[in-house]
């Protein structure tokens, strides 16, 4: 009788201790977070990406929030929602406002037409535009919702517990999160099955070997004493491969050192900022047409403080002049092969344009 009721109170004290499944109980905001991370799709990353130092010149190169986002589930999923919160310095809640909007204390994001794989990341150099002194040191991102090529639609269950622990709220990392455990049926893949969808730059190259836009190479430009003048620079090759004309490219840029090692790009006259691993870079002509090479007469100026040897390009989208928008299913991959990375130093100098039959 006495073993009995001993196990019943050592029962009693497991109950006490870690809560009844589904009751209400404080969790931490990095708790949180673990939970938010084993949704079916997740936020891998965030960046508030500052374009230039110059105040004058965020009119032009506006500041933006960006959520890079990875589909952890066995489906293609072609549309996705995501939500911003954000702080000041001091932590006190700052109203998001692009520029020529009202601000918002959450504002929503929608990402349409993905067609995004499984284990396929999306979001980079994508996101909300903020007008000039918006005052944003941090924030947060979450998944609201998402929609399956096949029709099937998640609602995140936490979107309301992420409003109601963060919207309007002085941040602070202790913050303790009201927390109940919700119901969530949506398959998602175990980390042996994501970790199949893994890339190396070899796969990446045959699968991105049909692109319209065929990228012929980089490299770096030392162009004179006199920076101001003539900053250094660095400058890309691309084809158009396909049968239409297209009418916008837009690059993503990675620079190296001597070493191989990556190096952050500052543009030149810029010398308030600490740079970016990423330059995105758009080329807005209307001449792309078929079996042409571009890039010799442009540049992208870079501060000569960088440190730069090597340079890596990669296609991030293009439109054709039908308007239809292509954005490479594979960036993201690259990106986290090239940000912040290395490389080997034998890099091949891309070929000039007049040489390429």
């Amino acid at each position: 009788m006495k073993k009995i009721s001993a196990l019943i109170l050592a029962v009693i004290m497991v109950l006490l201790l870690v809560g009844c499944k589904g009751e209400p109980q404080k969790i931490t905001i990095n708790d949180f977070d673990k939970i938010l991370n084993s949704q079916p799709v997740v936020i891998t990353n965030t960046e508030l990406i500052v374009q230039t130092g110059n105040l004058s010149e965020k009119v032009f190169s506006p500041d933006m929030l960006t959520a890079t986002f990875r589909n952890c589930t066995d489906k293609v999923i072609d549309y996705v929602q995501i939500a911003f919160v954000a702080w000041d310095k001091d932590g006190a809640p700052v109203s998001i406002k692009s520029p020529d909007e009202k601000g918002y204390d959450i504002k929503a994001v929608q990402y349409k037409k993905l067609g995004l794989e499984s284990g396929r990341y999306y979001g980079k150099g994508v996101g909300i535009e903020l007008e000039p002194n918006h005052n944003i040191a941090s924030f947060k991102a979450i998944v609201v919702m998402f929609k399956t090529a096949d029709g099937e639609s998640w609602e995140n269950p936490y979107f309301e517990t992420f409003r109601t622990a963060y919207v309007s709220k002085q941040f602070r990392k202790s913050l303790m999160i009201d927390f109940k455990e919700k119901k969530d049926d949506f398959k998602r893949l175990n980390q042996n099955q994501l970790a199949k969808t893994d890339l190396t730059e070899e796969l990446l190259s045959e699968k991105t070997a049909e692109f319209s836009v065929e990228m012929l190479g980089s490299k770096y430009l030392v162009r004179g004493e006199d920076k101001d003048a003539a900053p250094d620079a660095i400058k890309t090759y691309f084809a158009n491969r396909g049968e239409k004309e297209i009418t916008n490219v837009i690059l993503g840029v990675f620079g190296f050192d001597e070493n191989g090692k990556a190096v952050k790009l500052i543009e030149a006259g810029d010398n308030a900022s600490d740079g970016n691993y990423l330059a995105l870079i758009s080329y807005t002509t209307k001449d792309f047409t078929k079996g042409v090479i571009y890039g010799e007469n442009d540049l992208y100026e870079v501060h000569e403080k960088c440190g730069i040897k090597y340079t890596v390009a990669v296609l991030k989208s293009y439109t054709d002049i039908d308007g239809k928008t292509f954005e490479n299913p594979y960036f993201i991959d690259y990106c986290l092969i090239y940000e912040g990375g290395e490389i080997d130093i034998v890099v091949n100098e891309p070929v000039e344009p007049e040489a390429i039959s």
